[in-house]
C-alpha cells in the first residue's frame, strides 16, 4: 500500500505541475479512505467506506441519501480544498481534461453524473454537454467526463481560485443542486485526466486500446514513442520496454485480472494512463 500510495502522489504531482493545475480532485477509494470527500456540508453522515464487491479487499465510497431536504437527502459529494487552487481547462497545451470514474448504479433509476467547481466568491460552474448517464442497475464500469464549454451558474467564475469540487446526480446540470431523493451512490474512484505541459503536448497525446482488455493493449501516437512502464496495484514495476515506433502492442496475457498503470515516455515528456485487465 505504501508503495501504491507514493506512485499515486509522485505520478499525480508532477502531472498537476506540468498540466498548471493545483485543485484536489483525486479520490482512490480502494484502500478505505475518504479521501477528503464529504457532503456538501462538510459532514459525513451516511457517508462511508465500504467493502468494494467486485473485490473483498478493497472499499469504495458509498453514499446514502434519506431523501430528507439536506445534505444527507442530496446525491451529491464534495471535496473542499485546503487552499484555493485552479485549473487549466483549454482543450490543448497544460491542460487540465476531465475526471474518470468507477462507479455502478444499484438503484432502479439512472443516475446523471455532473461535476461542477465552486470559486473562492461563491460562483459556481457546471457542465452539462458531458453529464455521465449510467443506468440503472449497472455494474461497476469506467466513465469518463471531459469538459465541454462550462455553463456559469453565477455568470462568470475565477477558474485561478478554485475552493471546491463537487460531483453530484442531477437532472438540470445548469443547476449545482443534487438531486433530493432516496437512493445509494456508489464509486471506487475518480482519477483527473491530465494533458501533460509539453511544447508538442497535442501531437504526443497517446491512447491505449481497447480499454479494458483482455490479452492485449495497443499504444498508438501520432509522434515516437520512447518506453513504457507498467505498474500493479502495489507500485510494483512490472513490464517495461522500449518502443522507438508510433505504435506499439503489451502483451497482457501473463497478467492477472485488475488495474495497471501505464508510463509512457516521449523524447519531450511523459504521460500517465490507467489499463485494466479483464
Amino acid at each position: 500500500m505504501k508503495n501504491f500510495m507514493l506512485l499515486l502522489c509522485l505520478l499525480l504531482s508532477v502531472s498537476l505541475a506540468n498540466a498548471q493545475t493545483t485543485i484536489d480532485a483525486w479520490g482512490e477509494f480502494y484502500f478505505g479512505d475518504l479521501q477528503g470527500w464529504t457532503n456538501t456540508d462538510g459532514g459525513t453522515e451516511l457517508l462511508t467506506s465500504e467493502t468494494f464487491p467486485p473485490d473483498p479487499t478493497g472499499y469504495m465510497m458509498q453514499k446514502i441519501c434519506d431523501g430528507s431536504t439536506s445534505a444527507v437527502g442530496e446525491m451529491a459529494v464534495v471535496k473542499i480544498q485546503d487552499e484555493p487552487g485552479s485549473v487549466n481547462i483549454c482543450g490543448g497545451i497544460d491542460c487540465f481534461a476531465g475526471f474518470e470514474f468507477h462507479l455502478n448504479n444499484i438503484n432502479s433509476f439512472d443516475i446523471h453524473l455532473v461535476v461542477g467547481f465552486k470559486d473562492v466568491n461563491g460562483n459556481r460552474v457546471t457542465y452539462p454537454d458531458n453529464t455521465i448517464v449510467v443506468p440503472a442497475l449497472s455494474d461497476f464500469w469506467y466513465y469518463s467526463f471531459g469538459f465541454a464549454p462550462p455553463y456559469y451558474v453565477d455568470g462568470t467564475f475565477d477558474f485561478t481560485q478554485i475552493t471546491e469540487v463537487k460531483v453530484f446526480h442531477s437532472l438540470d446540470a445548469t443547476s449545482y443542486d443534487g438531486e433530493i431523493l432516496e437512493g445509494t451512490l456508489q464509486i471506487e474512484a475518480i482519477y483527473p485526466i491530465l494533458l501533460l505541459g509539453t511544447e508538442d503536448n497535442m501531437l504526443q497525446t497517446a491512447t491505449l486500446s481497447p480499454n479494458p482488455a483482455s490479452d492485449r493493449v495497443a499504444i498508438e501516437a501520432m509522434t515516437q514513442l520512447s518506453s513504457y512502464r507498467m505498474y500493479d496495484l502495489s507500485g510494483k514495476l512490472v513490464n517495461e520496454g522500449t518502443i522507438n515506433d508510433l505504435t506499439y502492442v503489451i502483451d497482457l496475457s501473463h497478467f492477472k485480472s485488475g488495474m495497471y498503470f501505464v508510463e509512457i515516455t516521449f523524447d519531450m515528456g511523459k504521460e500517465v494512463h490507467r489499463i485494466v485487465r479483464e
